[in-house]
């Protein structure tokens, strides 16, 4: 879990040195603009913006103590009778 969040601490403290230099040299515009830029990197490296994702069976236990279906995106069912129609129909040609 750690290890998650290594590179977006990095990023704010490298942002904060950043920020710090500049502010001593007199710019505190470019001073927020590197700090701005840097704490929005980190957020798009975070775990909190790309959370990983559960297996099939950790979704099966969610879905057992909540009484929920699972979901099963991607799965495309298509009835013979409806693929039949659609050939039929004249659409495809």
């Amino acid at each position: 879990m750690a290890r998650g969040w290594v590179l977006p601490m990095l990023l704010v403290v490298g942002g904060l040195v950043l920020a710090i230099g500049q502010i001593a040299t007199g710019a505190p515009g470019v001073a927020a603009v590197f700090l701005v830029a840097f704490v929005l990197l980190a957020g798009l490296h975070s775990p909190l913006a790309f959370p990983r994702s559960i297996g099939a069976v950790e979704a099966q236990r969610r879905s057992a103590a909540d009484d929920r279906p699972r979901s099963r995106m991607g799965a495309r069912t298509a009835s013979p009778s409806h693929m039949i129609r659609c050939q039929g129909d004249g659409a495809m040609s």
